[in-house]
């Protein structure tokens, strides 16, 4: 018999994943911390008269902000983020026609425009104001982005795009586009919720979902987890837990948005924290988290990152009498002024540059 040791042999393509697996580990520890610094900045838009819901969209290539006024609740306002602008306002009429909406749920920057959603249809506006389609995917709608110029929408298990010719195709390990789907009535209820509460955003051709988890479905046909940051992961199941035991059971996302900064990075944000969202280079894992020592729960919401700031969402305050003591009253979910904060290093070493 052989006293003979096996030895195991690497060829080239195992020791190019062995170092792909090493660079991944490593870029999924934090590079750096950056601080939003609510102090400094400049205002884009700052009036009484607005009434801005939790919908925006950046066009980082044009420098335009989608947003939604309380005042046109089916109709979605453009701003220049360089001065403040509104350059457009598109939509605002509520019925079941072309262009025509029943509710407002979600917005994305296109090429040439913006898609407009309800729970039902995506309406493709030109940023001269003419409507250049209506699509109608099915399954009802919580989020859409832009996935090579064309719309996309969220499924259980994968996204749904529509192509330039009007056909639709899947990606992703969809069961059914047209249902969620689970083992019994509490698990298939849990995860319509799921679906419902998830946000998009599109980078190249890849379409990234954010609901508990953060994944990717690219057009030529990869499904990958994106690994949301520990910390961020962490403060999220807190504030989870906290909603569930003050309210007897009580269901929240804590994730209140996932965006592209314009430089090929997901930002996924966070319910009002001072750990308030993250950077992350999605192809690496390797990330920033973002820190708010001034975390208001009612009054601010980021909306994403344009150049080197955050988009901050500032909502309207009352001083009011309550038990006899001034307290400060915010009316969430509309919001009169739209900051650009910058955030300033506060630890660690950034990303390396792709």
């Amino acid at each position: 018999m052989s006293n003979s040791k096996k030895r195991t042999i690497l060829t080239p393509a195992d020791l190019l994943l062995a170092a792909l697996a090493l660079v991944s580990a490593a870029g999924a520890d934090a590079q750096q911390r950056l601080q939003i610094d609510h102090s400094s900045g400049r205002e884009i838009v700052n009036e009484w008269d607005f009434g801005f819901r939790e919908i925006a969209a950046i066009d980082h290539q044009k420098g335009l902000i989608y947003v939604v006024d309380a005042s046109e609740p089916l109709g979605v306002m453009a701003f220049s983020l360089d001065d403040g602008a509104l350059v457009g306002v598109y939509g605002g009429t509520e019925g079941e026609g072309p262009g025509e909406l029943q509710h407002m749920v979600a917005v994305a920057a296109a090429s040439d425009g913006v898609l407009v959603s309800d729970h039902a249809r995506v309406n493709h506006w030109s940023l001269a104001g003419d409507l250049a389609g209506v699509w109608r995917p099915g399954p009802s709608i919580p989020s859409i982005c832009n996935l090579m110029d064309e719309p996309t929408v969220p499924l259980q298990g994968g996204v749904l795009r529509r192509n330039a010719d009007g056909t639709d195709v899947v990606l992703g390990t969809v069961k059914d586009r047209n249902i969620v789907v689970g083992e019994n009535m509490s698990a298939a209820i849990a995860a319509a919720r799921l679906v419902m509460a998830s946000h998009m955003a599109c980078i190249g051709d890849v379409a990234y979902v954010l609901d508990e988890h953060l994944t990717g479905y690219s057009l030529d046909g990869r499904t990958f987890a994106v690994p949301i940051p520990a910390e961020l992961a962490e403060r999220s199941q807190q504030i989870r837990e906290a909603v569930r035991n003050s309210q007897g059971g009580g269901v929240r996302y804590p994730y209140t948005g996932l965006f592209d900064d314009g430089n090929g990075n997901l930002v996924v944000t966070l319910w009002p924290s001072d750990v308030a969202g993250a950077v992350i280079a999605p192809e690496t894992g390797c990330h920033s988290i973002l820190l708010d020592t001034e975390p208001q729960r009612a009054s601010r919401r980021l909306a994403g990152i344009y150049r080197d700031s955050v988009v901050v969402f500032g909502n309207q305050t009352d001083v009011q009498m309550i038990d006899g003591k001034r307290t400060t009253v915010s009316y969430a979910g509309e919001a009169f002024m739209i900051a650009l904060r910058p955030l300033r290093p506060a630890g660690g070493e950034p990303c390396p540059a792709p």
